[in-house]
């Protein structure tokens, strides 16, 4: 453990501070009504795609489809990890900004139900004219299935029912046309979007939606938050680029292979696969202390010959390896051999399964003070890959399961590698903010941004340095550690973050509890 957790430690109480957003004055951003793109597909063709995978099909294969009540034999599969594989074959058109995707998905099913249906969460849609789906079909037929696509909800009716352990194959061939970034109904989440300079697919597949209790999850995307709710799954991409620039660099997670205009990228156990693209990417590189190679690509204006934003770069990749190596004692392993971490042309920070995004504005505005958004972004941003990646959760219905840990993470990384700032932290990230507001409110609950921030990421930060106060600190990051340990891989709930505390150390954060939520069930009902 880091120094700072040698013995109960309790901390002074202090204020709390802001978001990913600068301390002046932010703007009021409303939730503008979606209209999302409704298609019911059943189609004759299967569409020719100009990408075509030379790679073996996916290692989870259906064999048998039993009858209704019918047990199966357990699906084969060389992947002992996700009972989920997708297999991408995609093109992008550099000249258009399309890309021509193909997805091959091999499922087994693990949801204890027979499924007549397999449903997609595919975010791209809640725009519309982003996606165009062509056929939705299985290995070695023309013959399609019967699909309807309704917002992000993409339905696909099986074959036959399919029954608990058993696996099905289908491919999901569409069209995807990017916007530019800032235009369309979620300006701001440019990880889907281009740039003159920056290409970026984030959350760009369609992916297996997790169901509870008999019911598939697909919530509805609105600009605030984020609403995503992915089960971790294996991934294999292959991204071919036509009439691309001179010179383009194709970032990505994972194991990276690269032939002509080819890349290939595979990572397992993950949320997602996210590619930036990019001819201007400059790229700096450092081994943190448990071997994980951490990666920066900033954009041209941080050459040496640049005499803007002193030493942004330098900074941006030593907070990313400070903070990596001190979750990693904290919280448990990181767990790939890489993390990428990107300028981005879109406002403040966004995660993914080994590769985060870090505003360009934090870059220009740092000035060689590590008290400086750079420094907090680039930190929390890193603590992701715990809070989102390795315990995921309902981003829509539990927000901050993942944003007030990530936020409070970053005090935590202030505490240890710059203690001086830890008052500073408070006053600057907190307090300006004067926040209120339910901690476990939903994303739907809000018409601005500044309110979703406000109770989420700092009301959070409050209740989890009260719950560090409640439990002592050596207690605290054994709670956080036994978390992880328990939920990595899933879908985290509330009650699964209480139950990884004992009982008697719970029963000492009631009053806690009752102060700063709502909704938890182990909290009193509070009036909306």
């Amino acid at each position: 453990m880091r120094k700072f957790l040698a013995g109960s430690m309790l901390l002074g109480w202090v204020g709390l501070a802001s978001a990913c957003l600068p301390s002046a004055a932010p703007p009021t951003v409303h939730v503008p009504p979606p209209t999302p793109t409704t298609v019911t597909l059943y189609v004759s063709n299967t569409p020719t795609v100009a990408a075509q995978s030379t790679r073996t099909a996916p290692t989870l294969t259906a064999s048998h489809l039993p009858q209704p009540g019918e047990p199966c034999e357990p699906a084969q599969s060389t992947s002992a990890q996700s009972a989920i594989r997708y297999t991408v074959d995609a093109t992008l058109d550099y000249e258009t900004r399309q890309v021509q995707v193909r997805d091959a998905i091999a499922f087994r099913n693990e949801t204890g139900d027979t499924l007549d249906e397999l449903v997609f969460y595919f975010a791209p849609n809640a725009q519309p004219g982003v996606v165009t789906l062509e056929a939705v079909t299985q290995p070695d037929s023309d013959a399609p299935l019967a699909a309807s696509l309704e917002g992000t909800r993409l339905s696909v009716q099986l074959p036959e029912p399919l029954g608990e352990h058993c696996a099905q194959d289908l491919t999901i061939a569409y069209l995807l046309n990017v916007l530019p970034m800032g235009e369309g109904y979620f300006p701001l989440q440019g990880y889907l979007g281009f740039s003159e300079r920056q290409f970026n697919l984030g959350h760009w597949l369609p992916t297996v939606a997790h169901r509870v209790a008999g019911e598939w999850i697909t919530p509805p995307r609105i600009n605030v938050g984020e609403q995503e709710v992915i089960p971790a799954a294996d991934f294999e991409v292959a991204l071919t680029a036509r009439h691309a620039p001179r010179h383009l660099t194709v970032v990505g997670p994972g194991t990276v292979e690269q032939r002509r205009s080819v890349w290939r990228f595979s990572l397992s156990q993950a949320r997602d696969l996210t590619l930036s693209l990019s001819n201007q990417y400059r790229r700096q590189s450092a081994t943190a202390a448990n071997g994980v190679e951490v990666e920066l690509y900033t954009l041209d204006e941080f050459s040496p010959s640049s005499e803007s934003a002193a030493n942004a770069p330098d900074q941006a990749l030593d907070t990313a390896v400070a903070a990596l190596e001190l979750y990693s004692d904290l919280y448990g392993p990181y767990p790939y051999d890489r993390l990428v971490v990107l300028e981005s042309d879109f406002p403040d920070g966004m995660e993914f399964s080994g590769l985060v995004f870090v505003g360009g504005e934090w870059f220009r505005g740092y000035h060689g003070d590590p008290a400086s958004y750079l420094t907090l972004i680039t930190a929390h941003e890193v603590s992701h890959q715990w809070w989102y990646v390795q315990v995921a959760n309902d981003q829509s219905q539990t927000p901050w399961l993942d944003e007030a840990l990530a936020t409070y993470s970053e005090y935590v990384f202030l505490q240890e590698i710059y203690p001086e700032l830890t008052d500073w932290w408070w006053r600057f990230r907190v307090d300006a903010y004067a926040p209120e507001g339910f901690v476990d409110s939903t994303v739907y609950e809000f018409n601005s941004i500044r309110g979703y921030i406000n109770a989420v990421y700092l009301q959070g930060a409050r209740l989890v340095h009260r719950l560090r106060e409640d439990v002592g600190g050596e207690a605290f990051f054994q709670w956080l550690h036994d978390y992880v340990e328990a939920e990595r891989g899933q879908i985290a709930t509330p009650e699964s973050f209480w139950a990884a505390l004992p009982p008697d150390l719970l029963e000492a954060t009631q009053a806690t509890r009752e102060a700063f939520l709502r909704r938890s069930e182990i909290a009193p009902n509070r009036p909306d």
